[in-house]
């Protein structure tokens, strides 16, 4: 039995999950991703490393120290980093004994360190094994299986390409990431736009480590209109797999069709990579009639519920520091009621 911490610039982390088959990855489990988030979450990478009779289990997550509201003591949470976490392990059964000694090891390494609160945000494409803890579907995520024999399945998204190509727009690859700064300026127009909340605007920072630490598993693809950028996406690949990561258009070229366009180009992309899957992700809300839900499912019928877990660890002081938050915050108990870190949110 081998159980282990790594830190991020620990190259164990790296190793261990680098021992995975190719099917079992995701970049969300890289300690080069957890990178590109520490200076934006405030808080410390770290990996757990389980192996034991031919099983290999791999959980990485951010620890973060509670600074505020009270908590009597040194006390943290954890929880996955942006995008999906949760545990990966090298089988698709294992048996319940081994399940349930990860479990409690983790469960114990939590309450020996002071981690009051686990959050998870798992991993559709990877569900073979999970933390115990109170799952809750939040919304539904669309895959495509970007394969030769892939064609899109409503004519309406057809015609939509079509009209785009036609209108004059262009596909433009940007594999270095050149054109950063122009995707930023339009993301942050599209998150003002939208009312996103504050957490979804990322500084400048935050998107050139993804260019220092992702290298060639980050591009961009831009939507262009007589030499203007109308529509881009940040595109990740990581062996197996890609995501269509954040995305950004002016409203004004909608129109035009800009963002089939540019789903249109991350599906070519995936081909070219030949990547097995490429997840687009899903709506604001866990409403199946979701409107951008919509948008997506006219590229591909899988879909996948994206589920969220929340555990307790230390119930004490997780309620003493929620109490504490609602009196320090009673303005956002109603608008925050459903956030199980909500402590963390502020004005």
């Amino acid at each position: 039995m081998d159980f282990n911490v790594y830190t991020i610039d620990d190259p164990e982390w790296e190793n261990s999950f680098y021992s995975f088959p190719s099917a079992l990855k995701d970049i969300y489990y890289t300690p080069q991703w957890y990178k590109t988030l520490e200076a934006h979450e405030k808080a410390e990478a770290l990996c757990i490393s389980f192996e034991t009779s031919g099983y290999h289990f791999l959980y990485p997550f951010f620890r973060k120290k509670i600074n505020n509201y009270d908590p009597g003591g040194d006390y943290y949470d954890i929880q996955s980093a942006y995008g999906y976490g949760g545990v990966i392990v090298n089988s698709p059964v294992v048996p319940v004994e081994t399940g349930n000694q990860f479990n409690r090891l983790v469960t114990e390494w939590l309450k020996n360190t002071g981690v009051i609160a686990e959050f998870i945000r798992a991993n559709p494409q990877l569900p073979y094994f999970s933390r115990e803890a109170e799952y809750s579907v939040v919304r539904k995520n669309v895959y495509i299986n970007t394969v030769s024999t892939y064609r899109i399945p409503e004519k309406c998204a057809r015609q939509n390409i079509a009209k785009a190509f036609s209108s004059g727009l262009k596909v433009f690859y940007d594999p270095n990431l050149d054109y950063l700064d122009e995707f930023i300026d339009l993301y942050n127009v599209t998150v003002h736009r939208l009312g996103m909340h504050p957490y979804y605007n990322f500084g400048k920072d935050y998107f050139y480590r993804i260019k220092k630490y992702l290298n060639e598993n980050a591009s961009l693809i831009h939507i262009v209109k007589d030499d203007k950028i109308v529509a881009a996406g940040l595109y990740f690949r990581h062996e197996e797999k890609a995501n269509l990561h954040l995305a950004g258009s002016l409203v004004e070229y909608q129109v035009l069709r800009a963002n089939d366009l540019l789903y249109h180009a991350a599906i070519q992309q995936s081909l070219k990579n030949h990547v097995l899957t490429l997840n687009v992700g899903g709506g604001t809300t866990n409403d199946p009639d979701d409107n951008l839900l919509r948008f997506k499912r006219k590229y591909s019928r899988i879909v996948m519920d994206v589920q969220i877990g929340k555990n307790i660890i230390n119930k004490d002081i997780y309620d003493k520091v929620t109490r504490n938050w609602v009196l320090r915050h009673p303005e956002l108990e109603t608008k925050y009621s459903n956030y199980f870190l909500k402590y963390h949110q502020e004005i």
